[in-house]
């Protein structure tokens, strides 16, 4: 019977470290996130980094989307407007380079 619960608690511990991990993952990736615009590609791959498993990856993406943090209209807005005026990228390479960056061509006609 001991081995049993002794078993259970340390599901319980696991458990829990998994969730302060995914935790810990949201709050990186909100900085990398808040530090300037992201692509969600961009944090996909860094949280891929991190260590997590799919479905964590896509529960902390859909967190950061509901935050504010992450935000694909927005990213494709200072993309264009920075590298229209920063580098006089004209239309047809600004379209090239976010399909890239796997953002929804609706967004990139925006």
């Amino acid at each position: 019977m001991e081995v049993y619960q002794g078993i259970d608690c340390n599901l319980n511990y696991m458990a829990y470290k998994e969730k302060d991990e995914v935790r810990e993952a949201k709050i990186k990736a909100a900085r990398f996130c808040a530090y300037r615009e992201r692509a969600p590609l961009e944090v996909l791959e860094k949280l891929r980094g991190y260590g997590l498993i799919s479905g964590d990856v896509e529960q902390v993406l859909e967190e950061l989307i509901r935050d504010g943090f992450l935000n694909e209209n927005r990213f494709a807005m200072s993309y264009a407007n920075g590298k229209l005026r920063q580098k006089k990228w004209g239309k047809i390479r600004i379209r090239r380079e976010l399909e890239q960056y796997k953002i929804d061509s609706n967004c990139i006609d925006m």
